[in-house]
């Protein structure tokens, strides 16, 4: 070595003893490079003049490290990608249809929890990346989707196609635009909603359990977490550095969850469920290798419990040192801006914090006039906090078990709104729904999506556990929003759509995270919900006063959230200040309330997202009412809103307006559905509200 290099003796020496330690590993190096070299070669050979340099290392890089076997085969499918292309006359239809297909199997592959989810069971023994590296790896692929996507001329596509190819677009540049906030809250992986201690039980449910494969997948899963969760430390670590951490309600609470998640004995803790009872029941495999995979899952969960414990020490003892004092996250510096950023990735709309919260206080303004004045009707003359006070002390209103909840909700779902559903909506896939209780102590409900097969059915998990504070007549209304026509039927619907697989499975995790994520289009998801609860009473579902106050008491628990998410992040608001105006106006106790402002303070922005998206859909609707007048359909209506899936609202306007122009160039034809609203916002007056309840009978919808 002394004879062909320049370095000297003792960096030879020690050079030397490094291969005498390592042995082989110096020789990686220059293997890698040949190999490299020896691909380029053949891929300029094979291209000739199709040969582009930077599409060559974009391939090579884009996968990350991998075995120079891999890296070859991959190379391989590139060339005979970019041969394929050559001579042929593809159509901008097929190039876009290309490049959707292509995206929609790179982010299924970069996101393998949600996979398994959707039952695509083809990286069930991978975990998610939490590494710092992850932003610029999705950016570059970012960039380079956008490029592709520049080169297809939208002018020739169909009308259809130019609206997948616009929200296709929108879903590229929201991470891109996002891409330059990587260092605010996306470094804070784990908080009291969010994290590997927050629901185990459903990492369980979603893994397969049927082969000898699907077991060992669990197992290598397992084997991962310990990095995944170094991988969160890391960026933890940054967020200490860079002083853009979490305030402390955010996060204070999880180490004692952790620590109570750990069991002194592998077999006991929650991900060994399923070499129990689960891999008992495979006849395929005999015992010897049950116990040998028994044998490999207690090793990786005893090895991922020592990280866990390991995580819940760093939280305690370092992270919540340097947790930020202010709430909001207008602390941080920029943090103004950063919230501005947050507020168009919820609401997908360039709406300034100050609209948002006049927004929000007109709302309330308007919804607790309505209520107060069915108040009034039932001989109750105090606020709107007292006479919630009052129906809380009816024990009438309150079950005493958790399986009488269960019972109560899917009574509700299956006789009272189900057989409604035909009245307002022509497209119902019917997939499978189940309600089950909820295993931990978490909202009053919430919805989990199921596969569009329907061989794993939507779920809508309801928190019994305390039935003394859950009263009965705010049941239609959530049943409404997470279920039928809500959630469950919004999601059924969008995944049997004929659109691209990143369209039809909305991946809907990693809260933390915006705006430095792809766009869940929340406001258009939790606004369809909201706007559901609203469908109620034109189904005539809601019978009771009492039930429309627990349905005006989630439409104004919404508004509530556009005044104080804006007050807490943008305007300075203190915590006091932020329960005190919720307690005013809610039938939430304080208990509840707290935990609403710790999610506002976690998550900003993302509680705005609901109302904003309710009064986009609301306004839609009174502008094709009144331009189309007796050829309106409400049915139509919901089929056009629905039919694309998830999207931007500005994009859900010109969906509509080119389906308003549609249907005037058509001749009428016999009388449609209208289920008109000449109310603004679409909600009926106090002053007409005892007369609609006579015509629920007779017409089966609120006429205003």
């Amino acid at each position: 070595m002394l004879n062909f290099t320049a370095y000297g003796q003792s960096d030879i020496t020690n050079e030397v003893n490094r291969y005498i330690t390592w042995p082989g590993q110096a020789c990686a190096y220059k293997i890698g490079e040949l190999k490299i070299r020896e691909l380029r070669v053949k891929a300029e050979k094979e291209l000739g003049d199709q040969f582009k340099i930077d599409e060559f290392h974009l391939v090579i890089l884009q996968n990350g490290a991998m075995p120079l076997s891999t890296l070859e085969t991959v190379t391989d499918s590139w060339i005979d990608q970019v041969k394929n292309t050559l001579g042929t006359t593809e159509t901008p239809e097929d190039k876009f249809d290309e490049l959707q297909t292509s995206f929609s199997e790179w982010l299924l592959a970069e996101n393998p929890e949600f996979a398994t989810i959707i039952n695509d069971r083809r990286y069930d023994d991978r975990l998610d990346d939490y590494s710092i590296e992850l932003f610029d790896r999705w950016k570059n692929q970012v960039d380079w989707y956008l490029d592709q996507l520049s080169k297809i001329q939208k002018d020739r596509l169909t009308d259809k196609l130019k609206v997948d190819y616009d929200i296709f677009k929108d879903f590229l540049q929201t991470y891109h635009d996002g891409y330059e906030w990587r260092m605010y809250n996306a470094l804070n992986p784990i908080n009291f909603l969010e994290g590997p201690q927050s629901d185990p039980d459903t990492v369980v449910k979603n893994m397969a359990k049927h082969t000898k494969g699907d077991f060992e997948n669990f197992i290598t899963r397992i084997q991962n977490m310990p990095i995944q969760l170094g991988q969160m430390k890391e960026r933890f670590t940054k967020a200490i550095e860079v002083n853009h951490t979490y305030n402390k309600v955010s996060i204070e609470k999880v180490p004692k969850i952790i620590r109570e998640m750990i069991t002194e004995d592998s077999e006991n803790f929650v991900l060994y469920k399923p070499f129990t009872e689960d891999l008992d029941q495979i006849s395929t495999i005999n015992h010897e290798e049950k116990e040998n995979i028994r044998e490999k899952a207690k090793l990786a969960i005893t090895d991922y419990m020592r990280s866990l414990n390991e995580m819940e020490v760093f939280i305690n003892e370092t992270y919540l040192k340097h947790t930020r004092p202010g709430l909001g996250v207008g602390s941080w510096d920029r943090g103004m801006d950063y919230y501005k950023a947050c507020l168009k990735w919820h609401t997908s709309l360039q709406l300034s914090p100050e609209e948002v919260h006049r927004k929000g206080l007109e709302e309330v303004s308007r919804i607790s006039t309505q209520m107060k004045a069915i108040f009034r009707k039932m001989g109750m003359n105090g606020s709107i906090k007292d006479g919630f006070n009052q129906l809380k002390n009816d024990s009438s209103y309150f079950l005493k078990k958790e399986d009488e909840v269960v019972s109560t909700f899917e009574d509700i779902i299956e006789r009272q709104i189900e057989p409604k559903l035909n009245t307002l909506f022509k497209d119902n896939p019917n997939l499978p729904l189940v309600v089950e209780p909820m295993p931990y102590n978490g909202p009053l409900g919430m919805y989990l999506t199921g596969s569009p097969d329907g061989t794993k059915p939507g779920t809508f998990q309801v928190n019994g556990l305390h039935p003394s504070e859950m009263p009965t007549f705010g049941f239609m209304a959530l049943a409404l929003h997470e279920t039928v026509p809500g959630h469950h039927l919004q999601i059924s619907i969008q995944s049997l759509a004929k659109n691209a697989g990143f369209r039809r499975h909305g991946l809907d995790s990693k809260y933390f995270q915006p705006p430095t994520l792809f766009p869940f289009y929340t406001a258009f998801v939790e606004g369809w919900a909201l706007y559901a609860e609203y469908l109620g009473e034109e189904m005539g579902v809601y019978k009771t006063d009492a039930q429309m106050l627990g349905r005006y008491s989630e439409e104004i628990f919404r508004a509530c959230r556009l005044v104080v998410d804006t007050g807490l992040h943008y305007m300075g608001w203190s915590r006091k200040q932020a329960i005190e105006y919720m307690s005013n106006y809610t039938a939430s106790g304080e208990n509840e309330l707290s935990n609403e402002i710790n999610r506002y303070i976690t998550w900003p922005g993302q509680a705005c997202a609901y109302k904003i998206g309710e009064l986009k859909i609301k306004e839609l609707r009174k502008k094709a009412e009144e331009e189309l007048g007796n050829s309106f359909d409400i049915k139509d209506f919901h089929s056009v809103v629905l039919k694309n899936g998830p999207m931007p609202l500005n994009i859900l306007d010109t969906v509509i307006d080119s389906w308003i122009e549609e249907v005037k160039r058509k001749p009428p034809t016999t009388p449609p559905n209208r289920k008109t609203n000449t109310n603004t916002g679409c909600v009926p007056s106090p002053n007409v509200y005892m007369q609609s309840l006579l015509l629920f009978v007779i017409l089966h919808f609120v006429k205003n």
